[in-house]
């Protein structure tokens, strides 16, 4: 009698270790099938590229000077103003009534000036221009007056930023931070010989014309 309720014990057990056997085996796969593979790594979504621009304005800075003959002193127009050589030339503001000067092209380089190694852009018929898709770094931005296939700049000066009379390539170098847009890259010129000041008209009298009266003078 003892020796068969042992061996129902040990068949019980039996059976209750194949059962926790069985749900570890059950456990552990399901484990192992929700993990990645390895070598596999689950990927991750690629963050968009943060770019920054750089824009300013190209821009005819006016001043025009009359008088000069003989005795005549010299009147600069609002403006003007007197440059280390003596001469007047535009004061480098960018004032309600100076124009664009569209087609111009403008330099992109890659370090501080001079480089111009990345890209132009010709400036639009507002007189702006733009870089973008640009990222964090060091850039130069200029124009060379003397080499513009589009137009005609020289002869003149550039006011903005000031340079010395004779240099033709006015460079500026920007910072540009991650994602930062510059909009204040500016570029003023001003022709030596435009604009020409408008002459004052003058109103001619009207020539009178005298008639004599014919005397008919009877026989």
């Amino acid at each position: 009698m003892l020796r068969q309720q042992w061996v129902s014990l040990a068949a019980i057990g039996l059976i209750v270790v194949s059962v926790l056997g069985i749900v570890v085996v059950g456990v552990a796969a399901a484990y192992l099938l929700l993990q990645p593979a390895v070598g596999e790594p689950t990927p991750l979504p690629t963050p968009a590229p943060a770019t920054g621009s750089i824009s300013g304005r190209v821009w005819h800075d006016q001043c025009s000077v009359s008088g000069g003959r003989g005795t005549d002193p010299l009147v600069p127009s609002q403006g003007c103003v007197l440059a280390p050589d003596g001469k007047y030339v535009a004061d480098g503001v960018l004032s309600p009534g100076d124009p664009a000067l569209s087609g111009v092209l403008v330099s992109l380089g890659l370090g501080a000036c001079p480089s111009t190694d990345l890209s132009l852009a010709e400036v639009r018929a507002d007189g702006s221009y733009t870089f973008g898709n640009l990222p964090a770094g060091v850039y130069c931005v200029s124009v060379d007056a003397a080499a513009q296939p589009l137009m005609a700049l020289v002869p003149g000066r550039w006011t903005h930023p000031p340079a010395e009379a004779g240099q033709t390539r006015i460079g500026q170098t920007v910072t540009l931070a991650l994602a930062e847009g510059r909009t204040d890259i500016d570029f003023g010129w001003d022709y030596e010989f435009l604009p020409v000041p408008e002459a004052t008209p003058t109103t001619q009298p009207t020539p009178q014309v005298t008639t004599t009266p014919q005397v008919t003078t009877t026989p």
